[in-house]
């Protein structure tokens, strides 16, 4: 799933729901810092607050595991 995320963003990087899609792919394939990376790209393109201070929550859980 992750290439195919991959060349979804490069032809649409104003969507955000691809990069939301890719940082799901890519914590599940257990490539956190992409994940947190991809998942922060999608914070940047939206405007719900809530969204933003849920995947927020995401993005720190993920960093954590990271540290560990």
């Amino acid at each position: 799933a992750v290439p195919c995320l991959e060349k979804f963003v490069t032809i649409e990087p104003k969507n955000p729901s691809g990069y939301y899609s890719l940082g799901a792919a890519c914590a599940e394939a257990g490539d956190l810092a992409r994940a947190v990376e991809s998942y922060g790209t999608y914070v940047s393109l939206i405007s719900d607050e809530r969204e933003i201070e849920r995947v927020h929550g995401v993005i720190e859980g993920l960093k954590s595991r990271i540290r560990k």
